[in-house]
């Protein structure tokens, strides 16, 4: 293997296509894969240190195969969702209670990618959508969320919030061991502002304690939903809130966007039950849908 090289050529188009799949399945942030993918070039081609003066080749091919990518920088986010180990920002609309509205309007992806996706990983595809309905159905909810009982917004408000800090560190790959925590907590307050919201005392609310299974349960006695049941499932697979305090688990971004995405549809749905339009139910009613792959969601 050289060591010290010379002008070696790049990857051929395939090649890099190639490398791009290997650090998607691998789970490399978007943000990594530039230098990543260099040092993978480097050992495949015997020039290693040809492909790392190489990087800012690889910088601009990422640009042009994942724009929505802030490889110069990130922007201000309210919430995002992720396919393929990448973090994407998602804006919702400002205009409400439209059926036919599309997530994917809103999600910073471009075509090029939708279509590679739709193309060559459709479960991907559709899952990203699902996120994208979760997405919006929050926001619309949080829009339309209004109680006399000042503890009620403020548990919201502080949900939300998290959630947006989460965002913004998948979408810049700047993950660390507040992830966890951050996002029981989130799921934890919205389901208890509904509870209090929907007529539950404090001492009910304090009975549940940080128990999320608990607190899933209580919340569909309160207002059913069609998906309780994944509903339930989901809230059993996410962080505990005290064991994670002390005892953190070091996610990797593949991981840490799984946490955030089931926490995204456990949230979205508490907040659902107390909105008067919920776009994800009427999607999962439609026949021309695919189910959503709950085995993988998991």
């Amino acid at each position: 293997m050289t060591i010290i090289g010379g002008d070696g050529p790049p990857p051929t188009p395939e090649q890099f296509l190639a490398i791009d799949e290997q650090l998607a399945d691998d789970g490399v942030p978007a943000l990594e894969r530039p230098f990543q993918a260099a040092k993978i070039w480097g050992e495949q081609s015997g020039d290693i240190m040809t492909a790392l003066k190489q990087e800012g080749w690889f910088r601009e091919r990422y640009r042009e195969l994942h724009p929505s990518v802030p490889y110069d920088g990130s922007a201000f986010l309210t919430l995002c969702v992720s396919a393929r180990s990448i973090s994407y920002f998602l804006k919702p609309p400002m205009g409400f209670g439209r059926v036919a509205i599309k997530p994917l309007d809103y999600i910073t992806i471009t075509k090029p990618e939708v279509e590679r996706l739709w193309a060559t990983h459709p479960s991907a595809f559709w899952e990203l959508t699902f996120q994208g309905f979760d997405g919006v159905d929050l926001f619309m909810a949080q829009v339309n969320y209004h109680s006399k009982i000042k503890a009620v917004e403020n548990m919201l408000a502080t949900a939300v919030n998290q959630l947006t800090a989460s965002a913004r560190q998948l979408v810049a790959g700047e993950i660390d061991l507040s992830i966890p925590q951050g996002l029981a907590m989130a799921c934890e307050l919205v389901g208890k502002s509904v509870l209090l919201k929907e007529g539950a005392t404090q001492k009910e609310i304090k009975a549940l304690g940080h128990d999320l299974t608990e607190l899933a349960k209580a919340v569909a006695d309160r207002l059913s939903s069609p998906v309780d049941d994944q509903v339930q499932m989901v809230a059993e697979t996410l962080p505990k809130y005290v064991a994670v305090r002390y005892d953190a688990p070091a996610l990797n971004m593949a991981q840490a966007q799984d946490v955030y995405r089931r926490t995204l549809f456990v949230v979205a749905d508490f907040l659902r039950r107390a909105n008067h339009d919920q776009l994800y139910w009427k999607m999962i009613d439609d026949d021309t849908v695919p189910k959503r792959d709950w085995e993988n969601f998991l």
